[in-house]
């Protein structure tokens, strides 16, 4: 489906902290998210983008739902009735190398007594 690079991802500090798109539609296409209203047509760069709001008169399609989830974008919908929180994003800890470590290191060492009979 959709592959990021997860090395190619911003540390927080340097992203974008809030977004917010109204009157447009919002789109996918050749794996990039762009916003298409009044004002044209413009890419997303949803990997420099911590949270985004989407506006009541703003559509989305789900490709680029998918899409926003992959980059770790936050995605809330603020409607008449006030904000909804949608999507959260996989967050900092999808990748836990000193666990992978552990686990891999508790498996060989005690790899004679965890599957012995």
């Amino acid at each position: 489906m959709f592959n990021v690079n997860f090395k190619e991802l911003n540390r927080i500090s340097e992203r974008i902290p809030n977004l917010f798109i109204d009157q447009c539609k919002i789109f996918c296409k050749n794996n990039n998210v762009y916003a298409y209203g009044e004002f044209g047509k413009i890419q997303l760069p949803l990997q420099k983008i911590l949270s985004l709001t989407i506006g009541a008169h703003a559509t989305i399609s789900s490709a680029s739902l998918i899409l926003m989830h992959k980059s770790n974008t936050h995605v809330s919908f603020a409607k008449r009735n006030g904000i909804f929180y949608y999507m959260p994003a996989i967050g900092a800890t999808d990748k836990n190398k000193n666990s992978e470590k552990h686990a891999i290191a508790f498996s060989t060492k005690f790899k004679g007594l965890l599957f012995s009979r």
